[in-house]
């Protein structure tokens, strides 16, 4: 999966997702290696003529593992409860483009409530959405000048990961 996708998979682990201004989730599509620095979304892949069958079931058993990580974590977490019908709705929207056929499709807080996810949305002026923009504006200081790519964070130490030298 793409970053953004993790990124979506990520927030669907909780109980709630805290949003705000420039929240965003994206779709849940997974992404093949079809060689260096050669990713495309699973999806392109399925159905399309010429292309190495490997590299098909490869795609489809992406979708589907995705689709069972993104339902199994709905059951087990912010949806708990809910109809099994319900759930299916929400993985088939975020998972099979249909409703989002962009990897840049942009789902913010109205329309992660709209789909059924357990969010709260926070205003630009609320006090924890400022503290988070302001973490999140600290850490993109920190990762231009370190020339890192991520941060990770741990009980008891930071990490970063860095670039590739050119």
């Amino acid at each position: 999966m793409s970053s953004e996708s993790n990124g979506t998979m990520l927030a669907l682990v909780g109980s709630n997702i805290v949003m705000g201004p420039a929240s965003e989730l994206g779709p849940a599509d997974p992404f093949i290696a079809l060689g260096p620095n050669n990713n495309v979304p699973a999806h392109f892949l399925i159905g399309v003529p010429n292309v190495d069958p490997i590299f098909v079931q490869a795609a489809q058993h992406a979708i589907a593992q995705t689709m069972k990580l993104a339902e199994t974590l709905l059951t087990t977490g912010m949806m708990k409860g809910k109809q099994p019908s319900e759930i299916t709705s929400v993985v088939q929207a975020l998972a099979s483009r249909q409703q989002y056929p962009s990897h840049g499709s942009v789902i913010d807080a109205d329309e992660a409530l709209r789909l059924g996810l357990s969010v709260t949305k926070l205003a630009s002026a609320d006090d924890l959405w400022q503290r988070l923009w302001l973490l999140r504006c600290m850490y993109e200081h920190d990762i231009r000048r370190a020339g890192a790519i991520k941060i990770f964070e741990g009980p008891a130490i930071s990490n970063s990961l860095r670039a590739p030298a050119a």
